[in-house]
Formats: C-alpha cells, structure tokens, sequence
C-alpha cells in the first residue's frame, strides 16, 4: 500500500466510525420518541428518514474501503 492509498483507507475508517456512532444514535433516538406516550409521528418520520440515509451513507463508506483494499491487494 502506498502512503496516499494508506491516508485514504484511515480517513475512510475515520467516516465509518462516525456513522456508526450516528445510527447508533439515530436507533436511540428513534427508541425514545415510540416510548412516549404521545408519539409525534412527523419527528419519528424524520428520524426514520435521516436513519435510511445515514445507512446508505454507512454502505457506501464500507463499500468504499473494500474496493481500496482489493485495488491494494491486485498491486
């Protein structure tokens, strides 16, 4: 692995770190707006919402950091 491939996989770890860190939260989040009793469905549609997005964000990331090790792993 060169030194530009190597900052590349770290800064790509660095971003699935953080996403991992905003489903969790997200997940949280969404579990304490279904526990109240009264249950305000446009902000647990948002939460949902911004959940879907930040997995496909996650995907893409994780996608990202395999397609950097298999190019590493033809050189």
């Amino acid at each position: 692995m060169n030194y530009n491939s190597v900052i590349i996989y770290k800064e790509i770890e660095i971003d699935i770190s953080v996403s991992e860190t905003k489903l969790f939260d997200l997940q949280h989040q969404i579990t304490i707006e279904k526990a109240k009793k009264h249950t305000n469905l446009s902000k647990l549609g948002k939460l949902r919402y911004e959940l879907y997005k930040e997995h496909e964000h996650y995907c893409n990331l994780y996608l990202m950091k395999h397609e950097c090790l298999s190019e590493q792993a033809i050189i």
